[in-house]
């Protein structure tokens, strides 16, 4: 079996929408379950969703730490793990350190820049640093994700599979902005 772990399902944004689409496609050929941290009770006719705690955000997630626990005391030792950003990955790391090898993170966020940025995903680095060389690997979104992963600690193996989303260069975008013809007032 292969079990995705995410923090929540919903609203389904860019990587609940990859995990959904992923998780779909790989049905046809393997037992997949989705756990999801904390979420409302949505349900989805076409997958197996477990869902451990109501919907909470932030650190307030911190409240489905025992629900992930004792999920994890049970969870089958044979399935691959697939924990999906920070806010799942680290806490399924630390609760359920037994099946941290059968453990692949699919990190997505915390790239330098965002680090600099965010004081939450600072806390999060430094757990990060400490959690992630428990994982059997840790995939990247991108070559500059994966070497600053590599830079957390040199025991944590990466991999890169890059976005399946073309992502526009900074430069582009602001020759694109330049470009336009600003008509009235603009949301950006």
């Amino acid at each position: 079996p292969l079990v995705f772990l995410v923090s929540h399902l919903h609203p389904t944004m860019g990587m609940e929408r990859a995990t959904l689409e992923l998780a779909r496609n790989l049905s046809a050929c393997r037992t997949i379950r989705l756990v999801s941290l904390a979420d409302d009770d949505r349900e989805l006719d076409d997958l197996d969703v477990t869902v451990l705690d109501r919907r909470r955000t932030g650190w307030r997630r911190v409240r489905s730490l025992p629900a992930l626990y004792k999920y994890g005391r049970t969870a089958d030792p044979r399935a691959i793990y697939v924990a999906i950003g920070l806010w799942a990955s680290i806490p399924w790391l630390l609760m359920a350190p037994r099946l941290a090898g059968r453990t692949l993170v699919w990190e997505h966020s915390l790239a330098r820049e965002r680090v600099g940025a965010t004081w939450s995903l600072r806390i999060l680095h430094v757990l990060a640093a400490l959690l992630f060389p428990r994982a059997a690997v840790v995939v990247c979104v991108s070559d500059a994700l994966a070497q600053d992963i590599n830079k957390l600690n040199r025991r944590i193996r990466t991999t890169t599979i890059e976005n399946a989303v073309p992502v526009v260069d900074e430069a582009t975008l602001e020759l694109r902005m330049r470009a336009r013809t600003p008509l009235g007032t603009r949301l950006l």
